[in-house]
C-alpha cells in the first residue's frame, strides 16, 4: 500500500485499540502511522493517548512536534489549549506519581491525583484513578463521588447511576465537587473504615451527603447510624433532612421530634422541625417550635418563618412585632 493508506490502516488498528482501551497498542500503532505519514493531527493524536499512558514528556515532545508540522490544524488548535492547562498541574502530578508508584494500592493518593485530573479537565484521566480507587476501597463514599463526577464529565450518566449517584450532584462555581466536601467525605470514611460501628461519623458523612444532593446516600448512612445508636440526636436530623427531601415529610417530622428531644438545646433542630410542622399545616406547634429555635439563637430565618405562621392563624399583632424584629436584624 501507499503510505498515505498503511498509514490509514494503522490510525484504524490505533482506533480499535482505543475503543478497548489497549493503550500500549494504541500508541505502537499511531507511531507506525506517523512512520508511515508524518502529520499534525497524528501527532496530536498519538500525544493523547501518552497521556493516558501518564508518560508526561513524550506527550508534551509530540504536541510540540504537532504545533511545528502545521499550528494551524483543526486537531492542534483544539489540544493545544487543553495540553497547556494540563501543563499548570504537572509538577503536583508527577509528585504523587511517584508516591503511587511506592503504594499502588493506596487509594487516598489515587483520589487525589484523580483530583487534580478533573480540575485540569482531563476525565477520562480522573476516572482511570477514580475505577482504581474504588476497587480498592468500594465502600469509599469519597472514591464513589470522584468517580461519579468523572462518569458524568465524560458523558455517562448512566454509569453514575448505577453508583447510586444522581445528577443533581453539588459542584462549586468551577463545575467541581468542592474540595471541602472531599476533604470530609475523606474523613468519614477513615473514621467510619476504622470502626464500622462509628455512628457519629456515619451522620456526619449523612450531612456531607446530603450537601452534595445525593439524599438516598444520605438516608442510607442517617438509617445506619441509626440502627447502630438511635438515641443519636445528629442521625435523627439527619433523617428528617433526607425523608422530607424525598417528600415524606410525616415520618420526617418524627425524626425532627426525636431530634429536638434527645438535644433539646440545639437551635437547628428546633427550627427544621418548626419548618416540617408548619409544611404539616400545624402553625400553632410550629410556632411553639420556632420560639424555642429563637431562644437557643436568633435568626433571620427562623423570624421570617414564626411572622408567616403567626398571619397564618391570625395573630396579627405577634407577626407584626417579628416583622419588625426582621426590620431591625436587615
Amino acid at each position: 500500500p501507499s503510505p498515505g493508506d498503511a498509514a490509514a490502516i494503522y490510525d484504524k488498528l490505533a482506533n480499535l485499540c482505543a475503543d478497548q482501551s489497549r493503550w500500549a497498542d494504541c500508541t505502537s500503532y499511531d507511531a507506525k502511522a506517523i512512520a508511515a505519514k508524518d502529520s499534525a493531527s497524528r501527532r496530536v493524536a498519538h500525544a493523547c493517548v501518552l497521556l493516558r499512558l501518564h508518560q508526561w514528556d513524550a506527550a508534551y515532545a509530540e504536541i510540540a512536534k504537532a504545533n511545528k508540522i502545521d499550528s494551524t490544524d483543526n486537531e492542534m488548535k483544539k489540544w493545544l489549549p487543553q495540553f497547556e492547562r494540563l501543563e499548570g498541574f504537572l509538577p503536583q502530578i508527577r509528585a504523587l506519581d511517584a508516591q503511587i508508584a511506592k503504594s499502588p494500592t493506596d487509594s487516598a493518593l489515587l483520589l487525589d491525583r484523580a483530583r487534580l485530573f478533573t480540575l485540569a479537565e482531563r476525565p477520562l484521566l480522573a476516572l482511570d484513578d477514580c475505577e482504581r480507587a474504588i476497587k480498592l476501597q468500594p465502600a469509599s463514599m469519597r472514591a464513589r463521588i470522584q468517580t461519579a463526577e468523572a462518569l458524568f464529565d465524560v458523558g455517562r450518566p448512566d454509569d453514575a447511576a448505577k453508583l447510586q449517584v444522581s445528577s443533581n450532584l453539588a459542584r462549586d462555581k468551577d463545575s467541581h465537587v468542592s474540595d471541602q466536601a472531599l476533604r470530609e467525605l475523606s474523613n468519614e470514611d477513615t473514621q467510619i473504615a476504622q470502626n464500622s460501628g462509628n455512628a457519629e461519623s456515619l451522620a456526619a458523612r449523612a450531612k456531607t451527603l446530603r450537601d452534595l444532593r445525593q439524599i438516598p446516600l444520605a438516608l442510607a448512612d442517617a438509617r445506619a447510624a441509626l440502627a447502630i445508636d438511635d438515641k443519636l440526636a445528629a442521625a435523627h436530623l439527619e433523617a428528617a433532612h433526607d425523608l422530607d427531601a424525598l417528600d415524606q415529610s410525616k415520618e420526617a417530622l418524627i425524626h425532627a421530634v426525636k431530634a429536638t428531644e434527645l438535644n433539646p438545646n440545639d437551635g437547628a433542630a428546633w427550627y427544621y422541625r418548626g419548618v416540617l410542622e408548619a409544611g404539616r399545616a400545624d402553625f400553632p406547634a410550629a410556632i411553639e417550635s420556632l420560639t424555642r429555635s429563637l431562644k437557643l439563637g436568633e435568626t433571620l430565618e427562623a423570624l421570617r418563618k414564626r411572622e408567616n405562621c403567626q398571619r397564618r392563624i391570625g395573630r396579627i399583632d405577634n407577626a407584626n412585632a417579628d416583622l419588625k424584629r426582621i426590620r431591625e436584624l436587615e
